[in-house]
């Protein structure tokens, strides 16, 4: 596997899952459908030198499935995801040669000066699509949260590299997950 010298940014909800939860009568959430080639399309990027970390407020679910697939995950509950992120960035002796996220809401939005390119879902909130008209560095994928917009940021991102090349990295990373 190359070294982590570029990063990746998650959110969870509305991107890796349609946003759609099932809640228990505790009101907690206990069942999110996610999208399984968008698994394979994140072991890609970490095969292709990128770090993974899954930024979201959702310390219930998507901390275990996070935990599971060995991706950092970091709580961003009641916090500034713009914070969290740029006090990642600075905490970690790498200097990224490359940073992107991935978001579907509002809270989202804070992370679009912080990175390279900024993508979010076809059922994004209006407000991140209206903002990707007249912001560069914004892309609306065609696919909606949930569906594989990985999977499409990953052909965007890394449809140069030769499968051949990070094959035997990505099946490494995944007898590594827990299920």
């Amino acid at each position: 596997m190359m070294s982590l010298d570029k990063l990746l940014i998650v959110d969870v909800d509305g991107v890796l899952t349609s946003g759609k939860k099932t809640y228990d009568n505790s009101g907690m959430p206990v069942f999110k459908e996610f999208y399984d080639k968008d698994f394979t399309a994140l072991k890609e990027f970490r095969s292709c030198g990128y770090e993974v970390v899954w930024l979201s407020g959702d310390d219930f679910v998507n901390k275990k499935v996070a935990e599971r697939r060995n991706y950092v995950f970091i709580s961003a509950k009641g916090k500034s995801k713009r914070s969290l992120a740029s006090q990642y960035i600075m905490t970690h002796a790498t200097n990224f040669t490359r940073i992107i996220a991935v978001g579907d809401d509002i809270f989202d939005m804070e992370l679009i000066d912080l990175v390279d390119a900024f993508y979010a879902p076809a059922n994004a909130h209006w407000r991140l699509i209206e903002a990707a008209s007249k912001i560069e560095k914004m892309i609306i994928a065609s696919t909606l949260g949930g569906q594989g917009v990985i999977m499409e940021m990953s052909q965007r991102e890394l449809g140069d590299v030769n499968l051949e090349d990070i094959i035997g990295s990505i099946s490494e990373l995944d007898k590594k997950e827990v299920f």
